[in-house]
């Protein structure tokens, strides 16, 4: 093989690998920060360095080359943080070793020196401070009540929402989560073609635009329950191969209405289905008899 057009492949399969591992560790439950607010440690739902991509890519620089990485930490360091006098700041930043021989594993902090070489212009009487970080980030502890195999999608019983700008905590949010009720409908629960007609038994027949298509597409998103398990407002569309179908799509609202008891949680103040957190798709298959016989 011309060794030119064998070095072309060899970068392709590193690409590749580079993609592949990209993708899994996205898809993967990451681990955040830890955060201590009034002496007690709660899990923060991110990282506040990577948000900065100048910082985060400094901070990548200084840290040890062999630290340990995971898919769930595929970075291979930990942030720790506390709030003084409403700023939040840096306290410390831990890597952890392993040693495959011995099978032993040490975690270490990284010197304060190297700690200002990245974020000296950050540092205030009061620590380094977070000024760089303008957004809303959730710190959490106590029982898992919701879990996504997936990036930060995940409630536990106790949550505060910190709202921050420039690295000042303006709004703190405290909820109690809990599960309301445990036997319901739950969308995960429909697993094929079966449980989607059962569920949404749909007269696709009235429609003659339909006529020759072979499926549909069901869209369900921001669903709003009630305490009791009924469903109060959705959003649903349906989409056929020449667009969006409102008939159906009330069709589609009404039976998730009829659906009863949903199961329901009490996340953050508000209660939601499980998969609160996305659109849902169902792709319809339709019977050929049914769409051809339109009246």
């Amino acid at each position: 093989m011309n060794s030119s057009i064998h070095k072309m492949l060899q970068h392709l399969i590193a690409c590749l690998f580079v993609s592949f591992i990209t993708i899994s560790a996205q898809a993967t439950g990451q681990e955040g920060d830890i955060i201590t607010i009034e002496g007690t440690e709660w899990n923060l739902m991110g990282k506040p360095i990577d948000y900065d991509s100048v910082l985060y890519h400094r901070l990548l620089d200084i840290l040890p080359k062999d630290r340990s990485y995971s898919t769930a930490n595929w970075d291979g360091y930990k942030a720790y943080w506390s709030i003084r006098n409403d700023y939040l700041c840096l306290d410390r930043i831990e890597v952890e070793f392993y040693n495959a021989e011995t099978r032993e594993r040490r975690t270490a902090n990284i010197p304060e020196a190297d700690l200002q070489r990245v974020f000296g212009k950050y540092s205030k009487p009061q620590g380094i401070v977070a000024s760089w970080f303008n957004r809303d980030i959730r710190a959490t502890r106590g029982k898992l009540l919701y879990y996504v195999h997936d990036d930060y999608f995940r409630n536990l019983e106790y949550e505060q929402i910190l709202t921050i700008k420039q690295g000042k905590i303006t709004r703190r949010q405290s909820y109690h989560n809990k599960v309301v009720i445990e036997e319901g409908f739950d969308f995960n629960m429909v697993k094929g073609q079966e449980d989607i007609h059962r569920l949404f038994p749909l007269h696709t027949q009235y429609y003659p635009e339909l006529a020759g298509s072979r499926r549909i597409v069901i869209t369900i998103s921001k669903v709003k329950l009630d305490a009791k398990g009924n469903l109060v407002d959705c959003s649903v569309s349906v989409s056929g191969k020449d667009g969006k179908i409102e008939g159906l799509a009330q069709e589609v609202k009404t039976l998730l209405k009829q659906t009863h008891p949903w199961k329901t949680l009490y996340i953050n103040g508000e209660y939601v289905s499980t998969r609160y957190h996305e659109s849902i798709k169902f792709p319809y298959n339709l019977k050929e008899k049914s769409v051809n016989s339109a009246k």
